[in-house]
């Protein structure tokens, strides 16, 4: 099996962290920035990664689909329809509400506005989606007692908004959130993988 993205987080760390949370063996490929245009050149519409690739040769494109796909393979989805729904609404909300708003801040281009403005709207923009997030996790994880790609995705979300707009996430405003990251980062197969990425 193989993950094929840039050479960072993004959109693919949902993926490599259900991976590594199940310890399987596969190809982490990542796609240095400066290649990038000759690669997409020579690739067939939709010319866009991450792209899983299965050992049978089927590609799965779309981080969302790729994620759930994972979490569905490698127990990570939820144990009935409705754990399904609960695990997806958390992984929706902060992969398209609050990640997407991120990269406004991360790929900052905007002719008018100043960088501090964006940030500024950023938060606003993503205050009730991380609230309402907060307000579905059952503790000490999203379903309670066991680990899902719903708390997986909330440590990657968490940690690009980290770097992107520093003090805004915190224990204080968001305990249950914060307990989901301590709790998930103590697995050890998610710890290792953090220590070597």
């Amino acid at each position: 099996m193989k993950l094929i993205y840039f050479n960072g987080p993004g959109r693919a760390e949902i993926s490599r962290l259900i991976l590594a949370h199940a310890k399987v063996d596969f190809e982490d490929e990542r796609i240095e920035i400066s290649k990038w245009p000759a690669i997409k050149a020579s690739m067939s519409p939709p010319a866009t990664v991450p792209i899983l690739e299965l050992e049978n040769g089927v590609q799965i494109r779309q981080s969302l689909a790729i994620a759930k796909y994972l979490a569905r393979e490698y127990g990570l989805a939820g144990a009935s329809n409705l754990e399904m729904a609960f695990v997806e609404q958390v992984m929706d909300t902060m992969a398209i509400d609050v990640q997407n708003s991120l990269y406004k801040v991360t790929f900052f281009r905007d002719p008018i506005k100043t960088l501090e403005q964006v940030k500024e709207e950023t938060k606003e923009n993503i205050t009730p989606s991380m609230n309402f997030v907060e307000s579905v996790i059952k503790k000490p994880f999203v379903l309670g007692d066991k680990i899902s790609a719903a708390d997986l995705m909330i440590l990657v979300i968490i940690r690009h908004m980290e770097a992107s707009l520093e003090s805004f996430f915190s224990a204080g405003k968001f305990p249950k959130m914060a307990a989901v990251i301590e709790g998930v980062k103590t697995v050890p197969q998610i710890k290792a993988w953090q220590e070597k990425h």
